[in-house]
């Protein structure tokens, strides 16, 4: 029996992510606009986002045994963290307005440390790919 009989017969072990990873536009939330920010993300449920999830629960459970949780900022972290393990490569290319998109005014490329620094100073961004990361379906064929 071939996967997609399996998947198509109900095998819960045959649905895995169909697709490596989801392109994801950064938009100007005012304009609703690319600006030429692309990056692309895997699933959720790959084995790299799950292992950061399960440190992070991990902590939280440590935390909770001494009565004590997650301040703001730590929860704040937790999620840079977790679109971080999320990031497989981003691309700068030309935005809506035919511009190419920039943070400070360069293309850095993608590193895991890049991306916390962009990712803690751009609410935008970070709530775009938290969203997107959400979207489970997108990551299944």
């Amino acid at each position: 029996m071939s996967k997609t009989e399996l998947t198509e017969t109900g095998d819960l072990s045959a649905i895995q992510p169909a697709i490596s990873g989801v392109e994801v536009a950064i938009k100007n939330p005012g304009t609703g606009k690319k600006i030429g920010f692309f990056v692309t993300l895997r699933a959720a449920e790959s084995d790299e986002v799950q292992k950061v999830g399960r440190a992070i629960r991990t902590k939280a459970n440590k935390l909770a045994i001494r009565n004590k949780a997650y301040t703001a900022e730590e929860e704040e972290d937790n999620s840079i963290e977790i679109i971080t393990a999320a990031i497989i490569d981003w691309r700068w290319g030309e935005g809506d307005d035919g511009v190419i998109g920039s943070w400070k005014g360069e293309q850095p490329a993608f590193t895991p440390g890049m991306a916390r620094t962009i990712l803690k100073k751009s609410a935008v961004a970070r709530a775009q790919l938290d969203t997107e990361l959400g979207d489970t379906a997108q990551f299944f064929r």
